[in-house]
């Protein structure tokens, strides 16, 4: 029974599960074994990794087999799965606000961070943030919400991945979109092909010094809190 299990503070709610699970392939179609596990305990198992950062290996005892959520979260990474439940997310999510379902503005930005060499794309050496390893690129509304992400080695030039970003948009949010605020690591080039391209004004936004070593980059914020 569910009431059974252990109870994490990454998992879902009651709440939070029905709305997902119209969303989620949770039933065996095709030949093959049929699925088994407590698939709602699987997915928290998926949370709980998200927010713990633990390996597969190491997930506590009560979850289900760690090679058969890892299946399905793998299985669920290449066949698009997170990424359309993410937009659907988003969507209710703005919807909810009273917002149209497609933003007009939006903020890049990039975030390198220390990988091994096993497993994922190549690394590469961030010179300006000292890192060795990957960076992800986003893009995101103006409050917050993730419209898209790539992952690439670390070495390769922020506005070159962002025209890769950018053109991998949903077609409903390139048409709507109007302006894009990023930072100085976008300057060159991009700003003419994003106008060129998709007719969006590139913003440069300057930093703001808030209080002696504390400086923030206005609107650029909410792409922080991803």
């Amino acid at each position: 029974m569910w009431h059974s299990f252990k109870h994490y503070t990454s998992d879902l709610t009651d709440g939070q599960w029905k709305v997902l699970k119209v969303w989620l392939p949770l039933t065996h179609s095709g030949p093959g074994r049929p699925i088994r596990i407590n698939m709602r305990q699987a997915v928290n198992a998926m949370l709980y990794i998200a927010k713990t950062g633990c390996q597969w290996a190491n997930l506590p005892y009560g979850f289900p087999n760690y090679q058969s959520v890892y299946y399905h979260f793998r299985k669920w990474s290449l066949d698009g799965t997170w990424e359309r439940l993410n937009r659907i997310l988003v969507l209710l999510a703005r919807h909810a606000m009273g917002r149209c379902p497609y933003p007009s503005a939006g903020v890049i930005d990039s975030q390198s961070v220390k990988t091994t060499a096993v497993g994922g794309p190549a690394r590469g050496y961030d010179g300006f943030k000292k890192v060795q390893g990957r960076k992800r690129h986003l893009f995101v509304d103006s409050q917050g919400h993730l419209w898209r992400v790539r992952v690439e080695a670390a070495h390769l030039q922020d506005r070159d991945e962002a025209k890769a970003l950018l053109s991998g948009l949903p077609p409903m949010v390139k048409r709507r979109l109007s302006k894009i605020w990023a930072d100085g690591a976008y300057n060159g080039d991009l700003a003419a092909w994003c106008l060129a391209h998709f007719h969006i004004v590139l913003e440069l936004v300057q930093p703001v010094t808030l209080l002696p070593g504390v400086v923030r980059f206005p609107r650029r914020w909410v792409v922080e809190m991803v």
